[in-house]
């Protein structure tokens, strides 16, 4: 257990509570940038400490900072997010790497500042491509209700799509997803949302409902009155049943 949580503490992956911060950045290019992240600040950082350690003495306190905190993390804590006060510690020493790097370069010690700028950023790339930046399900339905009470449809149907290509098997969402299409008039990809569901999970009344009526608007007459059928079927006690079969024999579903 203590060594996940230590895993848990380098990963440069965020742990999300209320929010979730590979949610939130995908509005914000700047917090896209991959310098901004965990795994940058924790490879160059540790490349500044040991590029002072010979100022060890005088920067102890800042040493044992880090080892002590770290610790009390892995110890009693199994979340990486209480992390977030060992990031000013270690964008100081990042700092310092990034200057020495610079003094090396400029003084054309090349291989130096090649090897203290190469070999941190390695690390970063591995902590960095390592991390599946994980978006729950549940932010993405968060932001659906908020934007739903707001009438938002275009950033409902925005946020739908985004969880359908993280979550393809999320059929709640498949069904919002073409409610919401509907709604902004674009019914013909309604139709496909709902085909899909159809395919997914089988004839499920209230798809059929939906997928048969929006066939009939569409100009899918057979089709349409096949599906009302099928949910006639399945639901014959259904409170509209009366109004699906005038619907299937009238005549402008022939």
């Amino acid at each position: 257990l203590q060594w996940k949580k230590l895993v848990k503490l380098v990963s440069d992956y965020e742990e999300p509570n209320n929010i979730n911060f590979y949610h939130i950045r995908r509005y914000n290019a700047f917090l896209r940038l991959p310098v901004l992240s965990w795994g940058f600040f924790l490879a160059f950082g540790l490349a500044g400490i040991i590029l002072t350690w010979k100022r060890r003495r005088q920067l102890f306190p800042l040493h044992w900072y880090l080892m002590l905190y770290s610790a009390s993390l892995v110890i009693f804590f199994i979340t990486s997010r209480f992390r977030a006060p060992l990031w000013p510690v270690l964008i100081l020493f990042s700092a310092v790497a990034f200057y020495r790097i610079q003094e090396w370069l400029k003084a054309k010690k090349i291989l130096l500042g090649a090897i203290a700028s190469i070999l941190p950023t390695i690390v970063a790339a591995l902590l960095i491509l390592g991390n599946k930046k994980i978006i729950q399900a549940q932010y993405f339905e968060n932001m659906v209700l908020i934007y739903g009470k707001l009438d938002d449809n275009k950033s409902v149907i925005n946020e739908l799509s985004d969880q359908l290509l993280l979550y393809p098997a999320a059929h709640d969402a498949q069904w919002k997803l073409a409610y919401y299409l509907q709604k902004e008039g674009l019914k013909e990809e309604a139709l496909e949302k709902l085909d899909d569901l159809l395919r997914a999970v089988g004839d499920q009344p209230q798809v059929l409902r939906s997928a048969g009526l929006l066939d009939l608007e569409l100009g899918n007459r057979e089709r349409g009155r096949t599906r009302l059928g099928r949910y006639l079927e399945l639901s014959p006690q259904a409170p509209d049943s009366i109004e699906i079969e005038r619907i299937i024999s009238g005549p402008g579903s022939r």
